[in-house]
């Protein structure tokens, strides 16, 4: 038997009438049953969060996508769930960095002005950045 929000609020109501007010404290297990709630709809909420967020940086989603994906997570995680096992990772180049080619570090002159004005602030020999 799955215990979800509604099964505890039916037998809160069939509890409740067969208990009178004097022999449990009614008002207790309401605000009880009310913190539950807030926290299981908490944890769904930073569940759904996550897996947007990872979806997000496996380049499955966008910036602008990402209202739309909390929505639906929320509501169905397992349609979302659907989505990323069908969909392509059409942005995931977007967020790696690119990498500096080698022509442009070996190309580097040192020996310019800016590099002798910078060597002068910092105390350093000319040249010194070349090394």
């Amino acid at each position: 038997m799955i215990i979800n929000a509604q099964t505890l609020d039916l037998a809160f109501k069939g509890f409740k009438s067969v208990y009178s007010d004097a022999h449990l404290p009614m008002d207790a297990v309401a605000e009880l049953l009310e913190d539950r709630n807030g926290r299981i709809a908490l944890m769904n909420e930073q569940a759904a969060g996550a897996m947007v967020q990872k979806a997000f940086d496996d380049g499955y989603l966008t910036p602008a996508m990402r209202g739309w994906a909390t929505a639906l997570a929320s509501q169905d995680p397992d349609s979302f769930k659907a989505f990323l096992g069908t969909a392509p990772r059409p942005f995931s180049h977007l967020l790696t960095p690119m990498p500096r080619p080698l022509s442009a570090v070996a190309a580097q002159n040192d020996d310019s002005d800016e590099a002798a004005a910078i060597c002068a602030q910092l105390g350093l020999k000319p040249g010194s950045l070349n090394s």
